[in-house]
């Protein structure tokens, strides 16, 4: 069975499928648009075929035009994404409010959209969407730390964890910041970008969570902690062991408000001219 397929009745023959299929295998065949012969293997699913066809008359993998959504005036205004990038802070007073589960997985849904390289997709978005496991997940790695420390750890950052283990001690949470969630984003390590996706996908989930009003923080400290200090939580974690570690987010209801953006200056803008 084909791939694609197409309404013939509402093709209107403009090829705009054929010229923007970046792996050249879409062709005309009696006016209509085709798979190659034996071409079929190549299609990286990147769906482009179906998107820049403007009838709707393109269906491919079994996703029809009726199922997508059109995107004609809904793209939000530069101003407005301009404040929300300029709006975002990192958050480190969290709300112990839990968030909506469904809301949590409608914003990894839609940052499951985010480019990878070569379209490999394969993005692992392992999520803490229960406050009460991240409440048990943050005591686990703590002790796990203390037993590493106790045991000699060679780790570069040891020293700050025996002084963040002494903050917990005393009640502070130095590493997690209190944060209800966790989204800790992995990749295959065979995929050509696999230390890069999970950072474009993490950044446009940090979006998409703050136009919800969620506060999120890029967490090195809980990454170093759970790769590194107390791996075997991965493992618990149902993570690949041959996922590139990726990156790790906290996010919930902030506990604090800001009012407005931080002007940084210009941007260093290197301006080529050859």
């Amino acid at each position: 069975m084909t791939i694609l397929s197409v309404d013939q009745n509402l093709c209107i023959g403009c090829e705009e499928c054929v010229r923007d299929c970046r792996m050249n295998i879409i062709r005309m065949e009696q006016e209509v648009p085709a798979i190659a012969a034996r071409r079929e293997k190549y299609c990286i699913k990147c769906f482009h075929c179906l998107a820049v066809c403007k009838p709707g008359a393109l269906s491919i993998h079994g996703v029809s035009p009726e199922q997508c959504t059109p995107v004609k005036g809904r793209f939000p205004a530069l101003d407005a994404m301009e404040i929300l990038v300029k709006g975002r802070r990192s958050v480190r007073s969290f709300s112990q409010k839990q968030v909506d589960k469904d809301l949590i997985h409608r914003l990894i849904h839609a940052a499951s959209h985010a480019p990878t390289g070569k379209n490999n997709r394969g993005l692992l978005f392992t999520v803490v969407d229960d406050a009460d496991t991240m409440r048990t997940l943050r005591t686990e790695v703590m002790e796990g730390i203390r037993e590493t420390l106790r045991q000699g750890s060679s780790h570069p950052e040891a020293a700050f964890f025996e002084a963040a283990l002494a903050r917990w001690d005393d009640g502070q949470d130095i590493i997690f910041r209190g944060a209800p969630h966790l989204l800790w984003v992995t990749a295959p390590a065979t995929n050509t970008t696999a230390h890069v996706d999970p950072y474009i996908a993490l950044s446009t989930f940090e979006l998409l969570a703050n136009s919800a009003g969620l506060g999120t923080l890029w967490c090195g400290f809980a990454k170093w902690a759970m790769a590194d200090m107390v791996p075997q939580v991965a493992k618990r974690m149902n993570i690949p062991e041959d996922h590139h570690t990726g990156y790790v987010m906290m996010f919930g209801k902030p506990a604090i408000r800001f009012h407005r953006t931080v002007e940084h200056g210009p941007a260093t803008i290197n301006s080529v001219r050859l």
